[in-house]
């Protein structure tokens, strides 16, 4: 969702959206502009000030709108009516929480460490397996969606700041330093622990082959019943195989084969049972 910092999927597609509306201004010049779309735009800006776009790339959609394609005649409907006023608002909010979600990521931080450590986390089940090496996929994405979390929320104050042209108040910069010790622990604590997670990470990947070869076992009998239109057989046969390929180790195969798979649930949910 766009209201959500750490959800970069939905921003690239908001400036997908920026970049395929200004590009249909400037190629067909309309009479009327698409004031309405326009307004449309406009306002989604509420739920995302702005955009980083790659690294320290960033762009604000109110400032983005207003240079590269304004409306010839200003609309007084336009919310947020002024996008200075409310980017500086979007700064000062970011502040006043800033100190209490770093306080939240330390809490996490403490808590994620406790379990990377835990000596009950490090021996083997003998009896379930496979619950064992999901807490494990847990413990690692957790650490990672942490980490992630941490960098865009500093930065996106740091951008806000940016764009406001202000300065950053001198009681944020220990909240910042703090941030930046969090980000270095975890970074530790995936290095101290890289060679048993990397022993986790191949254990993991054949689990998760087992798991799509489970969901596989009855696409022969799919197959057969129903008559697919191309290319939804020729996927079903490409799934079956590498899957078979997968289970000997390859991960970049496992990985195609993951997003092949749900392809397919999405466009053509095609292992619904019936």
């Amino acid at each position: 969702m766009l209201n959500n910092p750490y959800d970069m999927l939905s921003h690239q597609e908001y400036m997908n959206l920026l970049m395929m509306y200004t590009m249909h201004r400037k190629l067909f010049k309309t009479k009327d502009e698409e004031r309405d779309i326009y307004k449309k735009i406009w306002a989604i800006q509420k739920l995302c000030p702005f955009i980083i776009i790659y690294n320290n790339l960033k762009l604000s959609p109110g400032i983005f709108l207003s240079t590269i394609c304004p409306l010839t005649k200003k609309s007084s409907s336009l919310v947020p009516k002024d996008v200075k006023v409310f980017l500086t608002e979007d700064m000062k909010g970011r502040n006043a929480k800033f100190q209490n979600q770093i306080s939240e990521f330390y809490m996490r931080l403490v808590d994620w460490i406790m379990k990377m450590n835990s000596d009950s986390l490090r021996s083997e089940p003998k009896n379930d397996i496979r619950k064992f090496l999901e807490r494990r996929a847990d413990l690692l994405t957790v650490g990672i969606n942490l980490a992630v979390q941490i960098k865009r929320t500093v930065k996106s104050l740091i951008i806000s700041h940016e764009l406001t042209r202000t300065s950053l108040p001198q009681e944020r910069l220990k909240d910042i330093l703090q941030a930046v010790e969090m980000l270095k622990a975890i970074e530790i604590e995936f290095k101290t622990k890289k060679f048993i997670i990397n022993q986790w990470v191949v254990l993991m990947n054949r689990n998760l082959a087992d798991k799509i070869n489970e969901i596989l076992k009855y696409v022969p009998g799919i197959v057969q019943t129903k008559k697919f239109k191309e290319p939804l057989n020729l996927w079903v046969t490409y799934l079956a195989s590498t899957i078979t390929k997968s289970l000997n180790g390859g991960f970049n195969l496992l990985r195609k084969t993951v997003v092949n798979h749900c392809k397919c649930l999405i466009f053509d949910n095609i292992f619904e049972k019936e």
